[in-house]
């Protein structure tokens, strides 16, 4: 994947993405936000959800026994955040650190700057050893605060699939072509990617961008990047276990 097509891919994934993390509640002051992850907002045809990291969902029932006010929040862009107090699963998986949630109320936030994914293909296409793919996410490293506002920047990683992927797609700079940007910035120094998981990684075929799959795991450097292989969705949301197989 050239250059230019990495950036024309992070520009048009920016739209789709979103940091999502647990929430007191909309007036919870921005220092406290902690935790975060990384959502992807998809259009399958059949339904209109977020799919995110299992832990991230954890992470918010855990929170919701202590509080029973405590929602997923979502930024939609600046000064808009969705603030879902009782989101509906359609499925989840811990093994694949997946979670679907029913969310087609993107278009009820006035002044958002997101779009839903189309999923253009059925069954996904699976990329292949070789394949380039682009990751696009909210590290929390990056996220800016003060008293009474917090921004988050946009990381784009591209790299290379290195295994013949089944449930799994490994991403590995075998080759030390790793690029990343930050808010389209290229960067060359170490990053703590805390906040990754749940980011969508794309890849090119046959003129379209389609969904490799979601960051579940990666290590300090960055230099290697596990993603639960996105052939497991069906158009309705659902998980089919029957394509998740190693």
């Amino acid at each position: 994947m050239s250059n230019d097509v990495a950036d024309h891919l992070i520009d048009a994934a920016r739209q789709c993405v979103a940091p999502i993390w647990t929430s007191g509640g909309i007036l919870q002051p921005p220092a406290e936000v902690s935790c975060s992850g990384t959502c992807v907002f998809i259009e399958t045809g059949a339904s209109r959800v977020i799919l995110t990291a299992h832990h991230v969902l954890e992470h918010f029932r855990n929170a919701k026994i202590k509080d029973v006010g405590a929602g997923l929040a979502v930024n939609l862009g600046f000064g808009v955040t969705a603030f879902i107090e009782a989101p509906r699963v359609i499925d989840e998986d811990k093994s694949l650190d997946l979670a679907v949630v029913d969310w087609p109320h993107l278009m009820q936030f006035p002044g958002n700057s997101k779009r839903y994914f189309p999923i253009a293909t059925w069954p996904i296409p699976r990329p292949k050893r070789g394949d380039a793919v682009t990751v696009v996410g909210f590290p929390g490293a990056f996220r800016e605060v003060t008293e009474h506002v917090g921004s988050f920047s946009l990381l784009g990683i591209g790299m290379v699939v290195s295994n013949d992927p089944g449930r799994n797609v490994w991403l590995v700079d075998e080759d030390k072509s790793l690029r990343t940007e930050i808010d389209g910035r290229i960067v060359d120094r170490k990053l703590d990617l805390g906040g990754i998981s749940g980011s969508p990684g794309f890849f090119l075929r046959d003129g379209r961008f389609h969904l490799a799959g979601l960051v579940y795991e990666c290590n300090p450097d960055g230099t290697m990047i596990a993603l639960s292989s996105a052939t497991v969705l069906s158009p309705l949301g659902m998980i089919d276990r029957g394509n998740a197989s190693p």
